[in-house]
This record gives structure tokens, sequence and C-alpha cells, in this order.
């Protein structure tokens, strides 16, 4: 006698899904949803076919799962949730349905993460263009995405005043040194920080005007 579905009961823990039953056996644990979807019904004769499409739909919903448990921790891009989720040894069909779907619920957006990200450095330490474009590429942004949040950065953002701004702050602690190595070690400091050399230039002649 061929096999079928012999039962579809909620979980305890989560009335929106569902266990699937086989002859007494929990085959797969899912979502009503796709359990509908999927056409499934007490008495659907559980054939190869069937076994391989339920199994797909599981590893679907696992990397749904998995996405929005860590997008609950913290805002990602959907680079840096791809590599998390293949590193978690999810198949890559799943976690590009999964990402797809969030993307579509808005709760990847990469324009929004791009623009916090962007807050959050400027609150650390005054970062420059180069070190902004840096760290968007770390985080996997589209380059026509990074060439916006650099071309609004740019128009709301005073790079000069914020490059002086931190050489300043700095200057004290290198009152002991004679000038020239200590134009140098601001030089370098600023240039770590991102900002292009004629920044540093209108920085150094302001320093030198103020002295």
């Amino acid at each position: 006698m061929p096999q079928c579905i012999t039962a579809i009961t909620p979980t305890k823990r989560d009335p929106l899904r569902a266990m699937i039953r086989v002859d007494g056996k929990v085959v797969a644990t899912l979502t009503h949803k796709a359990i509908e979807e999927l056409g499934l019904k007490i008495d659907t004769p559980w054939t190869e076919e069937l076994a391989r499409v339920v199994g797909d739909a599981r590893f679907d919903d696992k990397a749904y799962r998995s996405a929005l448990t860590r997008l609950n921790r913290k805002m990602m891009s959907r680079f840096e949730l791809f590599q998390k989720l293949r590193r978690a040894d999810h198949p890559t069909p799943s976690i590009d349905k999964a990402l797809d779907k969030l993307q579509s619920l808005g709760l990847i957006d990469d324009l929004a993460f791009g623009r916090a990200l962007l807050r959050e450095l400027q609150l650390r330490k005054p970062a420059g263009p180069r070190l902004l474009r840096s760290k968007f590429m770390q985080k996997g942004l589209d380059r026509a995405l990074i060439e916006q949040l650099l071309s609004e950065h740019e128009q709301d953002h005073d790079d000069t005043a914020a490059a002086l701004k931190l050489a300043q702050s700095k200057q004290a602690s290198l009152a002991r040194l004679d000038p020239q190595k200590a134009k140098q070690r601001l030089w370098g400091m600023l240039a770590r920080r991102g900002f292009h050399s004629d920044t540093i230039s209108e920085v150094m002649q302001k320093l030198q005007q103020e002295a």
C-alpha cells in the first residue's frame, strides 16, 4: 500500500506552523501558507517527487527563518546576510528565495543600511570619502548605490571642516614633536581616515594660519 500523508497538526510553539506526518512519522514542519501552496492534505500520496518538493520547501523555510533571526539581531546588507547564510550551509537557491522575500517586504534595504552605516561611521570619528567607500565595499553594496551614498554625503557634509576638527583635536598630543614631524603625523592620520589629499592640504594650511 503506498504511503500517504496521515496528519497535518499545528506545532505547540508556533500555531502558524504545522508538522506533516506520513504514516505517523514527522517528515517536515512548514508554515500553513507553504502547506497550502504545495497542496498538501491528509491522504495525499507521498511520492518520491512530493518528498523532494517538500524537502526543498523545508530548506527554503529554514533559510528564511535563519535570515530573520540574524536581522533581528542587527541590520545587515543583502551581501552580508547572504554570506552568513552560506557559512551556515543553507543551499544557495533557498538563500536567494529568502533574501528576495525579505527584500520585497522591506526587511532588507541596502540604501537604508548604507545611510545608517554612514551615520554610525561619522558618529564614531570623522571619515573621508575614501574610507567610506572602502567600508561600503566591505559590506557588499552595489557600486551605483555607493556613488549615491557618497554624493549624498558630499551634499550634506563639509569634509574640510570635519578633517580640520579632527586634526585640531590631535594637536595637543603632538605638541612635543617638532613642527615637521607633527605635520607628518597629522597628514598620515587624516589619510588613514580616508580624506583626499587636497582636503588634507587645505587643513594643513588652515592649521598653519592658526599657528
